[in-house]
Parts: C-alpha cells; structure tokens; sequence
C-alpha cells in the first residue's frame, strides 16, 4: 500500500527537489528558480512522488511454511500435519493480522519507508522571457538613440 502524494519539480529529470501539495505549485516553484540558475534552462520536469511501500503484505504464506519446517526440526514426525492445511481465505486473514503489526511496528519505531517512488512525469518548457526581480523594463530598453525610456524620463525633469 502507497502513502502520501506529493509534486516535485527537476531540471534534468533525474533528480527532483521539493515536496509540493500540486504539480502547479511545484512549477511556480521550478520557474521561479530558472530566474536564478546560471545557464540558460527551456525545459522543467514535474512529477508526483509517492511515498514508498512499507512492504508489509504478503508474508502469510513464508510465516505458515516457517512454522511447518520449525516444528518438524524440532519435534520430527509428531509435527506431521501441524498448520498443513491453511486454505487462502485463513492466509488472507493472517496477512491482514501481520500487515497491522507491522506496519504499527514501523510506525512505533520510527522505521517507515524514506524512500519515494516518481511517477506521472510532465514535461514544461520554460517561458522565453524570464526577468530577475530588480529587472526593471524601463531603465533596461533600448532603443534608437534620444527614444529610448531613459532619455525620455530625463528629458521630463529637465
């Protein structure tokens, strides 16, 4: 069984950052980054990370057997037919059974899985135009000498 669903945004696709509620937020997150970064980005990767498995099902079957081999290593043939006959129905209850414990075990002990799965992986491209925060357009443009912003903000107070 998954856990939680989480977004988180890469630039390489191989390596995510962040823990976001949406795949939108995680965006928000990765252009306002881009505006930052050195080199030149086109493309932003999001994906949802899921919490990984605590793999705590599917041990009915391996308990039953081990409990067979044991009392046979220790009482030989007086052992004979003990826990022989399991029918599916019994290994699924005894599977939910282990998969509380354990899980509650995991939990009690701070030992739940730290790892993520990625999955749904989106593809952006990276808006052309990225300004930095003290970009400011009028002080920047350029234009054909005596028209650019500049000149006319100067020619205003003077």
């Amino acid at each position: 069984m998954s856990g939680q669903r989480s977004f988180a945004y890469s630039f390489d696709r191989d390596l995510f950052t962040g823990t976001f509620a949406t795949r939108d937020a995680a965006l928000a997150a990765a252009f306002d980054r881009v505006k930052w970064l050195p080199a030149p980005i086109t493309t932003v990767y999001t994906a949802c990370l899921t919490s990984g498995d605590a793999l705590a099902s599917g041990h009915a079957k391996d308990v039953v057997d081990r409990m067979r081999r044991t009392a046979r290593e220790r009482l030989g043939d007086d052992a004979q037919g003990y826990v022989e006959r399991v029918t599916n129905q019994q290994l699924y209850e005894l599977d939910v059974s282990l998969e509380t414990v354990i899980r509650s075990w995991l939990m009690r002990h701070a030992l739940g899985p730290k790892f993520h799965k990625t999955e749904d992986v989106c593809e952006h491209a990276v808006p052309l135009v990225q300004t930095t925060p003290d970009h400011d357009m009028l002080s920047r443009e350029v234009g054909a000498m005596g028209e650019g912003a500049d000149w006319e903000r100067d020619e205003r107070l003077g």
